[in-house]
Order: C-alpha cells, then structure tokens, then sequence
C-alpha cells in the first residue's frame, strides 16, 4: 500500500473517490509541486513525526511507521503518480505521458 493513493473507492479506509480527482483540467504545476516535495529534507519529516509524539498524538511506534511512510512518498511520489495516473479521470497529461520525452528518469535535484 506504500505506492498507493487513498483516492479512489478501494482504499483501506472505504472512504469515497476523492470528488476533484475528475476536475482537475491538466497538470501543468504537478512538476513544480512533486520536485518541491522530492526536496524535502528527512530531518523535517522526523522533527515533525516526533514533534507529533511529544504533543502525544502518536506513540513512538505510529511515528516510526509515519516516518517510513512520509519518506517514502517524498522520495517515490513522481513514481507512485505515473502509476496511479487512471485514477485522474479529467487530466490532460503532458510531462507525464508515457509517450513524451519528460517522462521521470529519477529524482531532479
């Protein structure tokens, strides 16, 4: 479950498809938005974890897990998108069509 979205109506949760996953026209800023989120540090994705375990929102497991999830998604998101593109019923792909060039080749630093 670690590259999936909890979008769609198969979620662990048995919540609803996510009600804007048919409206968004294209993705002209998932590029400038992924790349922000491929940067983030690790050390802010665990001060923030233990920063929840210290206002007792989590126990020191549910923080280590968070943490290995959080950097995860952080690290694979480009990935774990192109492999949940269908679920973007509306979306006009360009950076992330399988048949254009700008196709992700691996983390842009």
């Amino acid at each position: 479950m670690m590259d999936k979205f909890a979008i769609d109506e198969m979620a662990e949760t048995g919540a609803n498809r996510q009600c804007l996953l048919d409206e968004l026209p294209d993705d002209r800023h998932f590029d400038r938005w992924i790349h922000r989120i491929e940067k983030t540090p690790e050390w802010l994705i665990d001060r923030v974890c233990r920063d929840t375990m210290e206002s007792g929102l989590l126990d020191h497991g549910e923080v280590k897990s968070a943490f290995i999830f959080i950097s995860h998604r952080a690290k694979e998101l480009r990935r774990i998108v192109e492999l949940n593109k269908n679920e973007f019923k509306s979306m006009a792909w360009s950076w992330f069509s399988s048949n254009s060039s700008n196709i992700w080749d691996g983390p842009h630093i």
